[in-house]
């Protein structure tokens, strides 16, 4: 799975939990909470949803340190490389 391909999914699943009435669309910068409006219970669910999408697990403690949606794609991408054994 490319970086593009990761990013992509990650911004779908965004999107899903996007509270704005008129989203003007996300990218790396957008804050989950700033920017999308997630309260505590958006970003648990989102961060199931990102391990079910992708097959990995991520720490309450990481997730709760992920303020955009850059940041969360990086962590992905680490994770996936680290669990097929790729260097980072």
């Amino acid at each position: 799975m490319d970086n593009e391909s990761i990013h992509s999914r990650v911004l779908k699943i965004l999107s899903d939990y996007d509270a704005r009435d008129q989203a003007p669309g996300i990218d790396a910068l957008t804050a989950l909470v700033e920017d999308l409006g997630m309260d505590s219970l958006d970003v648990s669910a989102v961060r199931v949803a990102m391990e079910m999408e992708f097959d990995i697990e991520i720490p309450d403690d990481i997730m709760a340190g992920m303020f955009s949606a850059g940041e969360l794609t990086v962590f992905i991408e680490d994770r996936l490389k680290a669990k097929n054994g790729q260097p980072h």
